[in-house]
């Protein structure tokens, strides 16, 4: 699991992108859409809330198993990448 702690004022949206490209060795914007997945403007509101810390979202996203809270991502590696 890799986790990446979000900034205040940072976008979720922004940090699972950060995650995945690297842990692809790419770049955030060579990866595709995100909004083939989920909305990134319905996640970047749904943790502006104040109570956004109780929140937890669970989506897939290149291959990847993102769980987004009020102040973190965490990306769990494929099972197949794992048993390797």
């Amino acid at each position: 699991m890799h986790r990446y702690e979000l900034d205040a004022e940072e976008d979720p949206v922004d940090g699972v992108s950060m995650v995945i490209a690297a842990l692809e060795n790419r770049r955030p914007g060579e990866l595709d859409r995100m909004a083939d997945r989920i909305s990134p403007d319905a996640l970047n509101g749904l943790f502006a809330a104040s109570e956004a810390e109780a929140i937890q979202l669970r989506f897939p996203y290149h291959d990847y198993e993102v769980v987004v809270t009020g102040n973190e991502v965490q990306v769990f590696e494929p099972r197949n990448r794992c048993e390797q």
